[in-house]
C-alpha cells in the first residue's frame, strides 16, 4: 500500500492502539505510556506514515485539542443560550487546566458530512468529544467511526463505550407538574417540544405522570409545541390565552420558552402569578430577576459540563476506561411566579386611554 493511503485507523491496528492514542502520539500528548508511544512510533516508521497527509491540527502540534459539539440539525432548533455558554466555560476551563485546547462547533452526524465539524472528526484534529442535544443515536457514528472516546450530556444512550452525564428529566418535570396539582391547578397548559427530542419529550411525560399519579383527568394538560423557541412560545401562549377556557398555569419544557409566556401573559393585563402560574425548566441566571421570579427546575448544566469534560478526560489517558454512565439530581426551585388559582376571573391591569376631540 502506497503510503499516503494509509489512515490512522491502518496505524492504530498495526500498533494494537486505539485511533484517539495514535492521535495523541502524533500531537505529543504527555498523558501516553511510554511503552505505548514507542510502540505507536514504531508503527508510524515501518508504514512510512506521513501525518501531515490527513492531519492538519488548529495549532501546530503543540496543543492537543478536544471538541464540544453539537449535531447541526438541533442547532437549527431554539438554542438555550445561557446553558449554551455556560457549559463551554466549564469545559473551556476544565480541558484547559489538563493541558487541552477546546473546539466548539456543529457537526452534521452523517458519515460523509462536509461541515467543519465532520472534517475536524474525521481527520483526527480533535482527541474526543463532549455532545450535547443528541437527537438520535445515530448522530454518533462518525465519531464512533473515528474510534474517538465520546461523553454524551443530557441523553442515556446504548452504543458501546460512549459514556454519559444524565439527569433524570422525567421525575424532575413531574415534581415540577405535582407542585401546580398540590396547590389547586387543573387546567393547566404545556409549551413542550418536537416530539424526538430526547429532553423535551421526557418532560413532557413528567408532566402527564403527574397528573395520572393524581387521578386526574388527561384533559387536565393542553399541550403545544414549539420549536423550542421564544417567537414560538410567545404565539402558542396567546393562542392558549385567547382559548374560551384559558389555563391557569403553563409548565415549559425551558426557562426561555416560560419566560416568553410571561411576557405575553403581562403585556396582555395578567397578574402574575394569580391570574396565571408559570413554571420554567433549567434555572437560567435570569430566572431570579424577572418579575416575579420564575420557578423552575434547578438543571446542574456546570457540574454535568464539569463532570463530562473529567471523565473524557480521565477516558483519554486511559483508553480502557469502563464506559461511565453518570446520573446528577435536579431540584424544583419554587419563588414568585406560582400560587394557589384564582376563584375570581383574571383581573386585568387598567389601561389608561386618552380621547381625542375630533
Amino acid at each position: 500500500m502506497n503510503k499516503s493511503r494509509y489512515t490512522l485507523t491502518d496505524v492504530a491496528q498495526r500498533a494494537g492502539v486505539s485511533v484517539a492514542t495514535v492521535s495523541r502520539v502524533l500531537s505529543d500528548h504527555p498523558h501516553v505510556k511510554d511503552a505505548t508511544r514507542e510502540r505507536v512510533k514504531r508503527a508510524l516508521v515501518e508504514m512510512r506514515f506521513d501525518p501531515h497527509a490527513l492531519y492538519t491540527p488548529f495549532v501546530q502540534q503543540s496543543t492537543p485539542m478536544v471538541g464540544f459539539l453539537i449535531p447541526a440539525a438541533m442547532a437549527t432548533l431554539g438554542l438555550n443560550r445561557a446553558v449554551y455558554l455556560t457549559m463551554v466555560q466549564v469545559i473551556r476551563e476544565s480541558v484547559e487546566a489538563r493541558g487541552f485546547g477546546l473546539y466548539v462547533g456543529t457537526f452534521s452526524g452523517a458519515a460523509d458530512g462536509d461541515l467543519v465539524g465532520d472534517r475536524v472528526i474525521r481527520e483526527h484534529q480533535i482527541a474526543g468529544a463532549i455532545v450535547a442535544r443528541v437527537r438520535s443515536e445515530d448522530e454518533l457514528e462518525p465519531l464512533r467511526q473515528a474510534d474517538l472516546p465520546v461523553v454524551v450530556l443530557n441523553r442515556p444512550v446504548t452504543s458501546a463505550g460512549v459514556h454519559t452525564v444524565i439527569v433524570d428529566n422525567r421525575r424532575a418535570a413531574a415534581e415540577a407538574a405535582q407542585h401546580l396539582i398540590q396547590q389547586g391547578h387543573r387546567r393547566i397548559a404545556v409549551l413542550g417540544g418536537p416530539d424526538d427530542v430526547y429532553s423535551a419529550a421526557e418532560r413532557l411525560r413528567g408532566y402527564q405522570d403527574a397528573v395520572q399519579a393524581a387521578g386526574l383527568d388527561p384533559r387536565t394538560l393542553t399541550i403545544s409545541r414549539t420549536d423550542l423557541a421564544e417567537e414560538q412560545g410567545r404565539q402558542a401562549t396567546v393562542d392558549l390565552l385567547t382559548n374560551a377556557h384559558p389555563p391557569t398555569a403553563i409548565l415549559a419544557v425551558n426557562d426561555y420558552l416560560a419566560l416568553a409566556a410571561m411576557d405575553v401573559a403581562s403585556s396582555r393585563g395578567l397578574h402574575l402569578p394569580h391570574d396565571l402560574s408559570i413554571v420554567g425548566f433549567d434555572d437560567i441566571e435570569s430566572a431570579k430577576y424577572v418579575h416575579p421570579a420564575l420557578t423552575t427546575v434547578h438543571m446542574p448544566w456546570d457540574r454535568m459540563a464539569r463532570w463530562a469534560a473529567r471523565i473524557l478526560l480521565d477516558a483519554l489517558d486511559d483508553e480502557w476506561a469502563e464506559q461511565a454512565t453518570l446520573r446528577m439530581t435536579t431540584e424544583l426551585v419554587i419563588r414568585a411566579s406560582t400560587c394557589s388559582p384564582s376563584t375570581t376571573p383574571p383581573r386585568r391591569k387598567q389601561r389608561r386611554t386618552q380621547e381625542v376631540l375630533a
